[in-house]
């Protein structure tokens, strides 16, 4: 989100932002916290404005990723969700060069820790674990056909969906998106 935020700061005033989560961490931060854990299918109505998930959604299977969406439509909050996954061919054989990013990124790791050296380097858990985490990502997101369908149940005048697929600068596969957006 501070990138997010840094990018944003060119473009004029900065909204004010509020994270939130299932287990809430704000030890570090220089953002606000909710203090309280907030699931993302059921979240109080106090917190009011745009809910934004990055690179989460693939995450939740069907039934739970519906719910997400209709609380969203049945408290006429805008949602914007954004994915950096794909379920293409392209996606998923770059997910093979995951490992070699854990390898060549790890010493840049700041605090670095004896452990992480030696389960990236001498036994190649690091590396493993995150292609396999990348692979089943890339597997786990949602077509624009399935997105369409998670939203088709919450439909009204004043509330619209769009959902489409979006280059990224230095991605090599375009990526989904999906926005609920009151009227």
């Amino acid at each position: 989100m501070q990138l997010v935020l840094k990018e944003m700061a060119k473009l004029g005033p900065l909204p004010h932002v509020t994270l939130t989560d299932l287990y809430p961490a704000p030890a570090g931060s220089s953002l606000d916290y909710w203090p309280e854990p907030v699931c993302a299918s059921n979240v109080p109505p106090e917190l009011r404005g745009v809910r934004t998930l990055f690179t989460c959604f693939h995450h939740f299977n069907p039934p739970v990723a519906r719910a997400v969406l209709g609380n969203a439509f049945a408290q006429r909050q805008p949602i914007c969700i954004f994915e950096a996954t794909s379920r293409t061919t392209l996606a998923i054989a770059a997910s093979f060069a995951i490992p070699f990013l854990v390898l060549f990124l790890t010493p840049r790791v700041r605090p670095l820790s004896a452990s992480q050296i030696a389960l990236t380097y001498l036994i190649p858990i690091m590396p493993l674990l995150a292609l396999w985490d990348g692979f089943v990502s890339q597997l786990r997101t949602y077509s624009i056909a399935e997105l369409q369908a998670l939203t088709r149940d919450y439909n009204a005048p004043d509330y619209v969906w769009k959902c489409d697929l979006i280059k990224g600068s230095g991605v090599p596969f375009s990526t989904s998106y999906l926005l609920g957006l009151p009227r």
